[in-house]
């Protein structure tokens, strides 16, 4: 399929093609098997670095205060070792978020679309938030996966550190564990691809203006970043 190639090296070409009956199903399967690869690839050290987030939240936060030392450590020794549902429900998660995002996305282009003058259907801007996934979801998320299993999971001794270890803004502030660094760790390659991409699909796919085509990728940026810094602060 030509329009997978596309959308890495060629995206306006990709992007046009979603004006018409460009694939969808296949683009959405891509990014759901790319980002269950990642998982598994990244799973050690995710976990690694959960326990240790779980370890120092439970020493540190006064909501534990009142906790035998115990009931603590069946905390960890679940969380260590989940349940198979628990490893179920968190494989199913994974599998529906491209599915999800794409949605969210297509919706984020269509508004944006109606409110400047676009002429594209939503059908057209879903398709085209399915190709943009297979780059910013399904490639990112290898590549994050493959920095962190090399580096292995004893590098990591809470989820900060993963977030330290993928390339995002939050590498250029001195904050830590705060809402700015879970912001900001929120955009980084994926986000940018994500940004130019959306406002390439607005300006060719939906042909609204120039001048407001990267307001609906702004706000997808945002939204991102601010999932990411709820995210964040829930973890530690």
């Amino acid at each position: 399929m030509n329009e997978i190639l596309d959308i890495i090296i060629d995206p306006a070409s990709a992007l046009k093609t979603a004006r018409g009956k460009s694939p969808w199903i296949f683009p959405l399967f891509l990014s759901t098997v790319l980002l269950l690869i990642s998982y598994f690839l990244s799973r050690s050290a995710e976990l690694h670095a959960s326990f240790g987030s779980l370890r120092e939240m439970l020493n540190s936060n006064s909501m534990f205060a009142n906790y035998s030392e115990s009931a603590k450590q069946k905390i960890l020794d679940e969380a260590m070792h989940p349940s198979l549902i628990s490893q179920i429900f968190s494989i199913l998660t994974i599998a529906s978020f491209p599915t999800i995002a794409t949605i969210v996305n297509a919706s984020l282009l269509y508004f944006g679309s109606l409110l400047w003058s676009g002429d594209a259907p939503f059908k057209s801007l879903f398709r085209a938030s399915a190709l943009t996934s297979i780059p910013t979801t399904g490639l990112v998320a290898i590549m994050n996966a493959l920095v962190l299993s090399f580096r292995g999971a004893n590098s990591f001794t809470t989820l900060h550190d993963v977030y330290l270890a993928i390339p995002n803004l939050a590498w250029f502030i001195p904050a830590q564990n705060s809402v700015e660094f879970y912001f900001l760790a929120g955009i980084g390659v994926g986000s940018v691809w994500a940004f130019i991409l959306n406002t390439i699909a607005m300006r060719i796919t939906a042909r609204t203006p120039l001048i407001v085509s990267w307001m609906p990728s702004l706000i997808a940026v945002l939204l991102a970043a601010g999932l990411s810094a709820m995210q964040g602060l829930v973890s530690n």
